[in-house]
Order: C-alpha cells, then structure tokens, then sequence
C-alpha cells in the first residue's frame, strides 16, 4: 500500500484487484473515504474531498496507519530475508514439502 508511505488522507476509488480489500481497509482505519466507482457523482465527490480536507482525523489517522503498518513491513521483510537465506543455506525446500503434495486433492482432505 504505498499511499501509507505519503501520510497523507486517501480518497480511494477502486478499480480492480486488491484494490477493494485496501480501500475498505483504509476506510476502516479512519485514514481515509473508498467511494464505488458506479456511485460516484459530482456531489458524492464533493463531499468526500472536503471531508478529507477540513476533517484532521483522517490526517491523525493516516499518520497511526502509517507507523503500524511501516513496523510490520519491516519485520515481513526480515521474514522474507530469514527464509531466503535458509533456501539458499539448504538448496531448496524440499525438507519442508508436506506428503500431501503429491496426493490428489480429495485424498490429501482425507488425510489426518
């Protein structure tokens, strides 16, 4: 998300992809106004610009969205390297592959 890094208060419109899932999220946290792009009139976006703009809580609420999220970003990464360097440490990953890789769907459901 990388409208976290700006720390500014977002008006999402979203398009596809994640895009919906990261809208709701933003609005949830109170950091940001996701508007449907079929709803959207001049009056729905005019309202939500100006609440964006005279409303600090969005401002106070992106800042926190900002650090909770840049912390987690930073331990996702070191994550990333940990296991990166442990697939090269052991040529690939085949001592972690599950039995059931090789099973067809409905036998691996089976499987206890």
């Amino acid at each position: 998300m990388t409208y976290t890094k700006t720390k500014a208060s977002v008006l999402a419109i979203p398009l596809f992809a994640d895009q919906d899932f990261n809208s709701i999220k933003l609005q949830q946290s109170g950091a940001g106004i996701a508007l449907e792009f079929n709803d959207i009139t001049l009056a729905v976006l005019e309202h939500a610009i100006n609440e964006i703009l005279t409303n600090d809580s969005y401002r106070i609420n992106m800042k926190k969205f900002n650090k909770i999220n840049k912390d987690k970003s930073k331990q996702a990464v070191e994550e990333a390297i940990v296991w990166i360097k442990y697939v090269l440490r052991h040529s690939g990953l085949a001592q972690l592959c599950s039995e059931c890789e090789n099973l067809k769907c409905y036998n691996s459901l089976l499987r206890e």
